[in-house]
């Protein structure tokens, strides 16, 4: 495979992450209308701590877990802004 085609599925995985943190992103809002309807607390610092374990356990060494745990921290501070804007 040469540069070009090399670039070209960088872009395509790059367009399915975006995706993904899309979908991912909707269904924290539908989350966060649960818990106001249900009146649970929007934060959960147990489940925060449960979803970077797993991201973890989940690269399976391939990815540095600083890394991972760094980037699971962006995206679950990303969920909680928008939960707040909801508010």
């Amino acid at each position: 495979m040469g540069l070009l085609e090399l670039r070209e599925e960088i872009d395509r995985i790059d367009r399915e992450i975006i995706g993904l943190l899309c979908q991912r992103f909707g269904i924290a809002e539908d989350i966060v209308r649960l818990k106001r309807e249900t009146g649970i607390d929007i934060e959960d610092n147990e489940r925060e701590v449960e979803i970077i374990k797993n991201c973890k356990e989940k690269s399976g060494g391939k990815l540095d877990e600083v890394f991972v745990e760094k980037l699971m921290r962006l995206i679950i501070s990303e969920s909680k802004r928008i939960q707040e804007k909801m508010k």
